[in-house]
C-alpha cells in the first residue's frame, strides 16, 4: 500500500480524484481483509491506511466550498471513497478480531446517530437575488452540521438560505468527520446523503431573519 498524494491546488480536479479513488480502492482490499480476519489495525499498512483516510476527508473540508457545486469527476470520486469508508466502519464494527481494537473503536465514535442540519445556497454574492436553492433528495454524500445556527457556514452563502433538519436513526449512520480529528472551523461536521424520509424539516432564512 502506498501513501496518496494531493495536489497543490484545488482546481487540478483529475489529479485529486485519482488519489481519492485510490484510497477507494484500498479500503476495499482493507474491507476483504477484515473479513478474512487478516488485518491488524496497529500494522504498518494499517498506519498508512489510516493517513491516506485522514488526507482525502482533509482534501474534503479543505478543498470543496460551501455553496459552490462540486465538479463532477470530484463527486464520483467522494462519493465512492465514502461509500467504501462507510462499509470499512460498518465492517470493523462487527468484527471481532482483536487485531482490529484500534479501528473498532473509530468505527464506534465515526458512525453517527442523531440529528444533523444542513444549509444551502448560493454561494456567489452576484447569485443572493436568485430563486431559494430547493433540496434535492439522492443518495450522494454531503455535508452536515451536528450544530444549528453554524455562522461559519452561513457566512458562506448569500440570498435566502434553505436549513434542512435531518435525523439519522435505525439503520442509517452519518460519518462524524471528528473522529478522525478532519472537521474544520468547529463545522461539528457529518457526512451523509439527504433522505427524504429522514428529513425532519425545511426551513427558509431570508438574508437578514434572526435566528438561533
Amino acid at each position: 500500500m502506498n501513501r496518496v498524494h494531493f495536489p497543490n491546488w484545488s482546481n487540478e480536479y483529475e489529479k485529486a480524484s485519482n488519489a481519492v479513488y485510490e484510497v477507494s480502492k484500498q479500503l476495499k482490499e482493507a474491507i476483504k481483509l477484515v473479513e478474512l480476519d487478516q488485518l491488524d489495525s496497529g500494522s504498518y499498512y494499517c498506519d498508512i491506511l489510516s493517513n491516506n483516510i485522514y488526507d482525502v476527508l482533509d482534501y474534503w473540508t479543505g478543498s470543496t466550498y460551501v455553496g459552490r457545486k462540486k465538479n463532477k469527476l470530484i463527486q464520483d470520486a467522494f462519493q465512492s471513497f465514502f461509500i467504501n469508508l462507510y462499509s470499512f466502519l460498518m465492517t470493523c464494527k462487527s468484527s471481532k478480531s482483536k487485531q482490529l481494537i484500534q479501528y473498532r473503536k473509530l468505527a464506534y465514535k465515526a458512525l453517527y446517530h442523531g440529528v444533523v442540519y444542513r444549509y444551502i445556497g448560493h454561494g456567489d454574492a452576484e447569485d443572493e437575488l436568485k430563486t431559494k436553492v430547493e433540496p434535492v433528495y439522492n443518495d450522494i454524500y454531503v455535508s452536515w452540521s451536528k450544530k444549528a445556527g453554524n455562522s461559519y457556514l452561513l457566512s458562506k452563502l448569500y440570498g435566502t438560505k434553505t436549513l434542512l433538519t435531518c435525523e439519522i436513526t435505525e439503520d442509517n449512520y452519518g460519518i462524524d468527520l471528528e473522529a478522525f480529528g478532519v472537521s474544520k472551523c468547529d463545522e461539528a461536521e457529518v457526512v451523509f446523503p439527504t433522505i427524504k424520509n429522514l428529513i425532519k424539516d425545511v426551513k427558509y432564512i431570508e438574508e437578514y431573519d434572526c435566528f438561533e
